[in-house]
């Protein structure tokens, strides 16, 4: 009796249990507006505590708080993918500076329902935003194999996408190879 294929028969696909770990992904509604606004800003903020891991510089736009309005269209967008008829509560949000060597490591957001990055420029050898599973090590090296399995995922952005994911979904910044200086606006938000 071949115990294998007996096996094979019973199961005709595999199962997800949980759905976890997720991203959406779209051109801004107003990408053009949101980027001639936000490529204006450029004062380096040199006191935030989460960048001592990373080179990045940063750029706060908690006093422009016209910003809002111009997030709020992704937002919507966002809550009809989710049918979510709430409301969103917005940390102010940051401009991410990506000069020639500069990364992010991976890292999550912690206290925060979910979050934002947006594209505002793109170009060759620019860093790749990337995505790791922070549950990969309950998968052996042969099963990983097997199932063709990759723990890093990496989504090809445009110039006006932006990307919302789960706060804790591990996540980081490529070392920046280009002298082109890559700018990208980040976010936190709770629903309420």
């Amino acid at each position: 009796m071949n115990l294998v294929s007996n096996q094979t028969k019973k199961f005709k696909q595999m199962n997800t249990l949980f759905n976890n770990q997720f991203y959406f992904h779209f051109k801004a509604p107003n990408a053009d507006e949101l980027i001639a606004f936000l490529d204006e800003k450029n004062d380096i903020d040199d006191k935030v505590h989460w960048a001592d891991h990373c080179v990045v510089d940063t750029v706060s736009l908690e006093s422009f708080p016209e910003v809002l309005d111009l997030i709020s269209p992704s937002l919507q967008k966002l809550a009809e993918e989710l049918k979510f008829d709430g409301r969103f509560f917005v940390i102010p949000p940051w401009i991410n500076i990506y000069n020639e060597h500069s990364h992010q490591e991976i890292h999550e957001h912690p206290e925060c329902d979910m979050s934002a990055v947006f594209f505002i420029n793109e170009g060759d050898d620019f860093a790749k935003f990337y995505f790791t599973d922070r549950f990969s090590c309950s998968l052996t090296p042969s099963t990983r194999r097997v199932l063709n399995y990759y723990d890093t995922q990496t989504p090809v952005v445009s110039t006006g996408d932006i990307i919302f994911f789960p706060s804790a979904l591990y996540h980081g910044v490529a070392p920046h190879k280009s002298k082109q200086v890559r700018k990208t606006m980040s976010f936190n938000f709770n629903f309420e």
